[in-house]
């Protein structure tokens, strides 16, 4: 079982349709796919057609055992552990629970023999439910767009799991893709440009465009890849989930990722260790 936490300390970069969208994209692949909606608002929960019954995510915060009873089938043949809003509320309670930021990570390891793949849809905050997601990750997947304020997030969102690296999880590696990009207009392009000198081989080639049939497939409760599967939308996340395929091949067998050898040579960094931002995005 391999698990990605999609997420930016940014809002607004797409992680929600980004986490369906993918997820069903492995489904199309052979995988089994086990969605987990960590944000309060609950809005993966709503995209995917999930029914409100039965215990939600905040009930495994409790009672990790619980992780199987939480499980319930949403669309693509996707399976989902809710999300309510009262998630918010145990959340500011999660500073206070023994083994706090394992959690979500004791939940998974339960469930395992039923899954392939999990992708997790963290919220923006910096709170106990991020702290669980990349703790029991092995990949942060952070979709971004091609201006500053969403590269300013990436570079955040590097600072945050440098530090649950040291502290809870020393094999998680960070992987990130362009998403909602624009083609027709230069600035995106130059802005991607830059981001892929900075980032090396962290970046995806897989480039997600901006679509409409994206956002009208979660106001119909599905995924592009079954309301529109010949649409760019569909077929760019389609190219992503077989190229994150072949990095888990790679992973399953060594422990590490390919760009855990490579990232020292390919990425530019300032004197703080932290990714540059692009010049394009901050001009």
């Amino acid at each position: 079982m391999f698990v990605y936490a999609v997420t930016n300390h940014k809002g607004g970069v797409g992680k929600t349709t980004a986490t369906a969208t993918l997820g069903a994209a492995f489904v199309l692949l052979g995988r089994r796919v086990l969605l987990v909606d960590l944000d309060p608002k609950a809005s993966l929960t709503a995209a995917v057609s999930a029914r409100f019954d039965g215990a939600s995510v905040e009930d495994i915060f409790d009672t990790p055992s619980r992780a199987e009873c939480a499980i319930v089938p949403c669309a693509a043949g996707m399976m989902i552990i809710q999300a309510r809003a009262s998630l918010a509320i145990k959340l500011r309670t999660m500073s206070y629970v023994p083994d706090a930021k394992a959690r979500l990570k004791t939940a998974l390891e339960s469930v395992k023999s039923r899954f392939d793949t999990v992708l997790i849809d963290c919220n923006s905050n910096l709170d106990g439910s991020l702290a669980n997601a990349l703790t029991a990750a092995n990949i942060a997947l952070v979709p971004f767009q091609c201006d500053y304020l969403s590269i300013r997030g990436l570079t955040d969102t590097q600072a945050i799991c440098d530090a649950i690296k040291q502290d809870s999880n020393p094999g998680l590696t960070l992987r990130a893709f362009a998403n909602m990009h624009d083609r027709r207009t230069t600035y995106a392009s130059d802005a991607l440009a830059e981001a892929r000198a900075c980032l090396g081989t962290q970046l995806l080639d897989a480039v997600i465009p901006r679509s409409v049939r994206l956002a009208e497939a979660p106001a119909v409760g599905t995924t592009v890849i079954e309301y529109s599967p010949r649409s760019s939308g569909a077929e760019a996340y389609c190219r992503l989930a077989r190229e994150l395929i072949e990095g888990e091949t790679h992973y399953g067998t060594t422990g590490r990722h390919p760009i855990c050898d490579t990232h020292a040579s390919h990425s530019r960094e300032d004197g703080s260790g932290a990714l540059t931002i692009p010049a394009a995005a901050a001009a």
